[in-house]
């Protein structure tokens, strides 16, 4: 018999659907923030427990907003012409409302410019929700036992959105999220991130940094995490303006599309993989409306021109075509037509000859690569902003990052250390294992004796330095051991110690880039000039000079000279 889904239960599954993974959640939070005004915004994420807080110095939501929040509840839009017309990134009232109904706990504290103190609500997974009440520092409710990393700071004005054991009543989902790692959920949130209009920006996960940005030219390479030289690209052909970054380095799944600032899911193939990110500008339709969860564009009445003007952007740019439409690709019928408001000199997905051709306009030239030679013959012009070291190599001036270059220095003296003459240091770390555990354990000892060791009882009696803080081992040491039989890992002293990089434990590996991201030079450290020299000389001997610990890049070239 057809039955009618209780409320509950229709919340619950379009709240799973509206926010479907960890690195989605982030992402809304940080739209919503970028929304509400914020030049500041810190995530912190909680793996092990799928906890984040994200905290902005926004507007903040009044009193009155955050009783008001639930289901399809915006303060965006009302009309249909405000949802056709609409700048932000949120406006379907979804993220926070399911948020609330995947989290075992999530907790808001809100304060706007002229509030004398903070308010904040409180709800859990079973739909409990307190009222919105003035916030007292010391209230248990926002610091939840076990989640003590997400401290409520004091703030004159912003938000602050906690959400606690995500997924909790998703069992399957949520087991599959922590089954592919820390890394596979960072590498979907640079992606979701890296076509935002970011402001400045951190993310932490278990207190290590993995992204930093700071409104400059290092934006797009800091929150990707690679190293790519970019020209700066602006044209206009019609009614369509083309703004953006691209490079002649290729790169796999780095090729971004914005139409009219959202995500434009455009299926192309490409004989090569440039490095992008292109933002359309052009008059807004309504086909444009059907997205994804994630609000990334599936169609678009203006396809057809979009793979022209790339065409011929890139056979400008390239000297060939690069861009391959698939034999089943809709773009392969007639194309439809654009919008009156849109009208465009290009058509049938050619240009018309009866307009002025395409006309690229790069601000800058950049080398298409940079060699650890090149970091040899550096010459240190000045610090900017007690962040970055302006420097010249040959004819190209670039940007070095202080603190990820200091980190990068400071990591590879801590992994040489490690793997040549580290010294462990005595402990009494209890395994609770079972006996096929330990079997497990013991008979891998070869391949840990040179960071972990135990005594008869299989305890550990000796650890290396850098983790000789852990009380648990548990979980790691089996981690190590299923990595050992999936055949990542070998021995330690099999080759060079830059190549036994990867064979260190990951626990290991985790706490050495913490302590040097601990240790190296901070932004707003004033440098001076003999200083900033020894810094850029000491990363010309690095073996890796070009990344971070958390691969944020420690030198990006600005122009060529």
């Amino acid at each position: 018999m057809i039955k009618k889904l209780s409320s509950s239960v229709v919340e619950r599954i379009s709240s799973a659907t509206a926010v479907a993974s960890m690195d989605q959640a982030v992402a809304e939070l940080v739209q919503n923030s970028i929304d509400a005004g914020a030049n500041s915004i810190t995530v912190k994420v909680d793996w092990k427990t799928l906890s984040t807080a994200v905290m902005d110095n926004g507007n903040g939501m009044s009193r009155e907003s955050l009783a008001a929040l639930g289901p399809h509840m915006t303060s965006k839009l009302s009309t249909w012409e405000d949802l056709v017309n609409c700048k932000t990134y949120g406006f379907r009232g979804e993220a926070l409302a399911s948020l609330r109904q995947i989290s075992n706990k999530m907790v808001i504290v809100s304060r706007c410019r002229n509030d004398k103190s903070p308010w904040y609500v409180y709800s859990d997974i079973n739909g409990n929700c307190c009222k919105v009440s003035s916030f007292d520092q010391d209230n248990e409710l926002a610091n939840p036992p076990n989640h003590n990393m997400f401290y409520i700071p004091s703030f004159e004005h912003g938000c602050m959105v906690l959400a606690y054991d995500m997924f909790a009543n998703i069992p399957v989902r949520r087991r599959n999220i922590l089954e592919d790692g820390v890394e596979k959920f960072m590498a979907a949130l640079r992606r979701r991130l890296v076509v935002l209009d970011l402001p400045k920006l951190k993310v932490l996960v278990d207190g290590e940094v993995r992204i930093v940005t700071d409104r400059g030219p290092t934006t797009v390479n800091s929150v990707l995490g690679i190293s790519c030289w970019f020209d700066r690209i602006r044209c206009r052909s019609g009614a369509y303006t083309v703004t953006g970054l691209l490079s002649h380095q290729c790169r796999k799944g780095y090729q971004f599309i914005l139409l009219n600032n959202r995500l434009y899911n455009l299926k192309l193939q490409y004989k090569k993989s440039p490095v992008f990110v292109l933002r359309f500008s052009c008059a807004v339709s309504e086909s444009e409306l059907v997205q994804d969860p994630s609000k990334a564009i599936y169609t678009s009445c203006h396809e057809g021109n979009v793979v022209a003007i790339l065409q011929k952007m890139f056979l400008e740019y390239f000297g060939e075509q690069v861009v391959r439409i698939p034999t089943s690709s809709p773009m392969k019928r007639s194309p439809v037509k654009s919008p009156r408001k849109a009208s465009s000199s290009v058509t049938n997905n050619k240009l018309s000859p009866t307009k002025k051709s395409l006309s690229i306009k790069t601000c800058f030239n950049y080398p298409q690569s940079l060699t650890r030679a090149d970091l040899h013959s550096i010459h240190v012009i000045s610090q900017i902003e007690k962040k970055f070291i302006l420097v010249r190599t040959g004819s190209v001036l670039a940007m070095v990052d202080q603190h990820a270059a200091d980190e990068r220095i400071r990591l590879e003296a801590l992994q040489h250390q490690l793997l040549t003459s580290s010294t462990l240091v005595a402990c009494n770390i209890p395994l609770n294992l079972t006996p096929s555990e330990k079997h497990e354990v013991s008979s891998h000892a070869e391949y840990l004796r040179p960071f972990v060791q135990f005594d008869p009882h299989g305890n550990v009696c000796q650890i290396a330095a850098a983790v000789s803080g852990k009380t648990s081992l548990e979980q790691d040491l089996l981690e190590y051991v299923a990595d050992i039989r999936r055949g990542s890992k070998t021995v330690i002293g099999k080759c060079s110690w830059i190549e036994d990089i990867r064979n260190i434990p990951g626990f290991i590996i985790s706490s050495v880039n913490s302590i040097a991201c601990r240790q190296a030079i901070k932004f707003g450290c004033k440098l001076s000039h003999d200083a900033m020299s020894q810094l850029v000389s000491d990363l010309g001997r690095c073996q890796v000079p070009f990344a971070c610990a958390h691969g944020r890049p420690t030198i990006v070239p600005v122009a060529q000279i």
